[in-house]
């Protein structure tokens, strides 16, 4: 063990033999991730662009939540959804604008913040508009690189201007050679 860890407390305690995490660090950070969203969030209300943040945030919130789900099956801290009746609430964190909390036993679903739902939803809207913008530009840039010849090879194909001279350039090389005709056959 390198000397610095040493001397770093364990979030564990023994208790008869068992292990158990120390429910007041867990609980601070699940608090603490919270308390991160709730201010990527009021950023992304402001208008900046925090979706990845929010994303990752809650991915990190719903990562550890699983944990803690797990290490409170095997006993080892409590529960972290419980209500004052000891019925387990089981949450989906996604990002979609449709995620609700729902509630076993005799109680109806508790539906999430009004202004939680609002936000991933407008921030969804938004990734995907302007995923949509950008993937519009792509497709008609693709078209002008397509309707470009190689560059270093033999033409084979010609933009719509090149086509254009070409067409009067051939109009006037056969007047020029109408020209030429009447010349040579007019007496001077």
């Amino acid at each position: 063990m390198p000397a610095a860890w040493k001397g770093i407390d364990a979030d564990i305690t023994k208790d008869d033999g068992d292990t158990t995490h120390d429910a007041a660090a867990v609980a601070a950070v699940r608090a603490g991730l919270v308390g991160l969203i709730k201010a990527e969030l009021d950023e992304l209300e402001a208008g900046e662009d925090e979706l990845c943040d929010v994303s990752e945030l809650l991915c990190a919130l719903k990562m550890f939540m699983c944990w803690w789900s797990g290490e409170a099956a095997a006993g080892e801290v409590d529960a972290p959804y419980t209500d004052t009746e000891g019925v387990t609430t089981h949450v989906m964190l996604d990002a979609s604008p449709d995620a609700t909390k729902t509630l076993t036993g005799d109680k109806p679903p508790v539906t999430d913040d009004a202004r939680l739902t609002e936000l991933v939803k407008t921030a969804v809207a938004e990734a995907n508009k302007s995923h949509e913008a950008t993937l519009t530009a792509l497709r008609a840039e693709l078209v002008k690189v397509q309707a470009l010849p190689a560059p270093g090879g033999p033409v084979l194909t010609r933009t719509s201007v090149d086509t254009a001279k070409a067409v009067e350039k051939d109009a006037l090389l056969v007047k020029a050679a109408s020209y030429r005709r009447q010349a040579t056959r007019s007496p001077t």
